[in-house]
């Protein structure tokens, strides 16, 4: 550190400067000295003229003074320091103290209180490949320019590349120069005042937030794999590596597709954003999840010229576009797997519609359809008639048009075996159908006959009467 600070006034010195002076330690024993610290090569190459002046003396212990052409050991260091006092070399004793300085100025400037430093740039990050210009200066402790007459900004990457730029002097005592911003992480620059040995013992270092060019590393191929036909979109994604890439962050890029031709399945961005048209994506990390829309039913395979494109927004730097080949193969699926999804439905509709209409379709007797029963045609005046639909049994069934069965012993109900007759529910209202010997009265005659059927079942009057062995019975059918 102190090679720096010592470094950093070699761009101001004269000849001859009033107050410009070295006092230190040193090895050995005059006039034989091994070392001393105020002749190192750093202290030596900013003084025209440097020689050993003389010794001065302060509490038993010797130190070294030296100065350029004038008398500064003296007139300056002793006058500044009237605890020290000047002695002759051969009265010291050995020393081993070339560590220790314990005042050295230039132009009266303690030059351990000087220190340079570049002034901030503008807010980054820097563009990486654009000119940038920086301000060095030097100030002492209270922050006061000390002026220098000129110097250089050493730029370094981490893979070993430095790249110097000589600065111009401005009238203020500051260095400007004018740097390209490398196209490199970790950026350093440092500012190195005239004199200064060289950039390892820099003082005032600048790290660069850059942002680099746009580079894309992408893998071989985009590989869906094999998908089966009708898969949702969100278990055909994959995710696009861009792990290896640089300079994504902070820059919007066109994700688009090229060389589908006319297939049928159609890449997207997730979670669902079709590429169909081209997608703006800012700022995509490490990774971007790309899925696949594939046919419901039918297969296919991806034209061999099937790609996902990567385009810089930034007109700059349309050259860095980059695609990546996407392969995909889709199985087809049975015609039951394809169909299954609409047909089993439409079948457990039509199964439902054959339920309702099993429940609905069968015909009921009419509301005011009547059956009177006696056992003679007198008996029926006598008689009160009873509703059909009060009968028991007289409901339908299912596909069943309501019937009811007349017996022998004058009961009317749903039991149809062993009936005499039987009544059946009709669009029209009720049909009487014989199951045995079926006769009806005939008023002009006076006499039982056997009623004609040529044309299927009997559509009853209420005038009529008819007779099944031992009862007789009317029927109104509303």
């Amino acid at each position: 550190m102190y090679m720096l600070t010592v470094a950093l006034l070699w761009g101001s010195i004269g000849w001859s400067r009033d107050q410009t002076y070295c006092v230190g330690g040193f090895n050995g024993k005059p006039p034989k000295l091994t070392s001393t610290a105020c002749n190192t090569p750093a202290v030596r190459q900013l003084h025209s003229a440097w020689h050993h002046h003389t010794y001065l003396f302060k509490d038993g212990v010797c130190y070294d003074c030296w100065d350029e052409v004038d008398n500064s050991c003296i007139t300056d260091f002793l006058r500044n320091h009237p605890d020290f006092s000047e002695i002759r070399g051969r009265r010291c004793e050995a020393q081993h103290n070339a560590h220790e300085i314990i005042d050295h100025r230039i132009q009266g400037q303690p030059i351990q209180e000087l220190q340079p430093r570049i002034d901030p740039p503008p807010p980054g990050p820097q563009e990486a490949g654009e000119a940038l210009t920086l301000t060095g200066r030097v100030t002492n402790r209270d922050g006061d320019p000390f002026p220098v007459d000129g110097g250089r900004f050493i730029v370094e990457t981490p893979d070993g590349a430095i790249e110097e730029v000589v600065g111009t002097p401005q009238p203020d005592g500051s260095v400007v120069g004018t740097i390209i911003v490398p196209d490199a992480d970790d950026v350093q620059v440092t500012f190195i005042p005239n004199g200064f040995p060289g950039p390892q013992d820099a003082g005032g270092r600048l790290p660069l937030d850059v942002r680099r060019k746009p580079g894309f590393s992408l893998p071989e191929t985009l590989d869906f794999g094999t998908i089966a036909a009708g898969a949702l979109l969100s278990e055909t994604c994959v995710a696009l590596d861009l792990s290896e890439s640089i300079g994504l962050e902070e820059r919007a890029f066109q994700v688009s597709v090229a060389g589908l031709g006319g297939c049928l399945s159609a890449p997207h961005l997730a979670p669902s954003r079709s590429l169909k048209t081209p997608i703006i994506v800012e700022s995509p990390g490490d990774s971007m999840m790309v899925c696949l829309a594939v046919p419901y039913c039918a297969g296919e395979t991806a034209p061999a010229d099937a790609s996902l494109v990567i385009t810089p927004t930034d007109p700059r730097f349309l050259d860095r576009a980059a695609r990546v080949p996407m392969r995909w193969t889709v199985t087809n699926r049975s015609w039951l797997a394809c169909h299954g999804i609409w047909l089993f439905p439409l079948l457990a509709l039509v199964g439902v519609g054959g339920v309702i209409v099993g429940i609905v379709r069968p015909k009921r007797f009419p509301p005011e359809a009547t059956i009177t029963i006696a056992s003679d045609p007198k008996g029926l005046k006598r008689s009160a008639p009873t509703r059909l639909r009060e009968c028991r049994g007289a409901r339908p069934g299912f596909y069943r048009d309501a019937q009811l069965g007349i017996h022998f012993d004058g009961s009317v109900n749903g039991r149809l075996r062993g009936a005499a007759a039987r009544l059946l529910a009709v669009d029209n209202g009720v049909a009487l159908i014989a199951q045995g010997a079926l006769e009806v009265y005939d008023r002009r005659k006076r006499a039982w006959k056997t009623p004609e059927m040529e044309d299927g079942p009997l559509m009853p009057s209420p005038r009529e009467v008819y007779r099944c062995g031992d009862v007789c019975f009317q029927i109104d059918p509303g």
